[in-house]
């Protein structure tokens, strides 16, 4: 068994070192009172908010002793998680493509199945060429995530509609592959379709949440659309939110922003200048478009 390296358990005692710190540091602040601890006195940059909602993976790897800075003291932390990893990924990558078993991003490329670098990627092919996989993963999360995203436009949907979602695609796939079998990614089909039937008819069989929380998350939330419309009419006063049309525009440009980037570095990386340009300017005219919406609307730094 190889031992660790000396520069390898520096980094660890540096990690655990600033993760207890900033803990010491907010806990302080956190416990003035309920808002600071639970709400971070709704003062909380917007960028440790987006950085701690994508690096909500590193929840499980959190130190329990950090919960007691609060939430602002959770955030940064799982904040400089995310921070810690990615550079931490980053450079582990630039290690190993320069290791003479590689031989540089050029012969990585060489030696990559054509499947991989497709733009719609092939999922779980096995060939001598390489390997794709992740179907399973795929499929169970692809049959689940109607439910995820619906619950907040459907006030029936239920506690019970997200546990049969999520347990549904674990026994429909080994269904369709095994039993009938059915190859990935086709495998997609039966699965999203029979999970949707599932949580579907749970949720009807199933009583939905307490009327009272609803009201109450109707009044926080005002989330409003047609999904809501039975809350509604029992809080006529609350004014409901619009212009979904617009909202679901600006995912979809989002999205965009977010592969545009994503190509455009990798195309850089093996090479393709012309293409790394071009690629990066469809992200900044569509994070243009979403900016210029946002702004008309009214959104931007509000003073407390």
């Amino acid at each position: 068994m190889q031992s660790f390296h000396w520069l390898d358990i520096v980094v660890i005692l540096v990690f655990f070192i600033v993760v207890f710190g900033i803990a010491a540091y907010y806990s302080k602040k956190a416990g003035k009172d309920t808002s600071q601890f639970f709400l971070s006195g709704r003062d909380m940059p917007w960028y440790i908010a987006g950085t701690a909602m994508v690096a909500t993976t590193f929840a499980a790897d959190t130190p329990l002793v950090v919960i007691s800075a609060g939430l602002v003291g959770t955030a940064r932390t799982d904040s400089f998680q995310f921070v810690f990893a990615m550079v931490g990924c980053i450079i582990l990558a630039v290690i190993v493509v320069r290791l003479p078993q590689i031989g540089g991003l050029a012969a990585l490329k060489a030696r990559l199945a054509p499947q991989v670098l497709d733009f719609l990627p092939r999922v779980g092919n096995v060939s001598a060429g390489g390997v794709t996989g992740g179907a399973l993963a795929i499929t169970a999360g692809a049959g689940m995530g109607a439910v995820l995203i619906l619950r907040w436009f459907w006030w029936r949907i239920n506690a019970w509609s997200e546990i049969s979602a999520m347990i549904a695609p674990l026994v429909i796939y080994p269904i369709a592959r095994y039993g009938f079998g059915i190859q990935p990614p086709i495998t997609l089909y039966p699965t999203v379709l029979g999970t949707t039937i599932v949580w579907l008819l749970v949720t009807f069989a199933t009583r939905p949440a307490e009327e009272s929380k609803l009201v109450e998350f109707y009044r926080r939330t005002h989330p409003g659309g047609a999904g809501w419309k039975h809350i509604a009419a029992i809080v006529p006063e609350v004014k409901e939110d619009s212009g979904f049309g617009r909202l679901f525009l600006n995912w979809a440009l989002g999205i965009v922003v977010v592969y545009s980037f994503l190509f455009g570095i990798g195309e850089m990386l093996f090479g393709g200048w012309l293409t790394s340009l071009l690629i990066p300017l469809l992200g900044f005219a569509a994070a243009w478009m979403i900016w210029r919406d946002l702004k008309k609307r009214g959104f931007g730094p509000q003073s407390t």
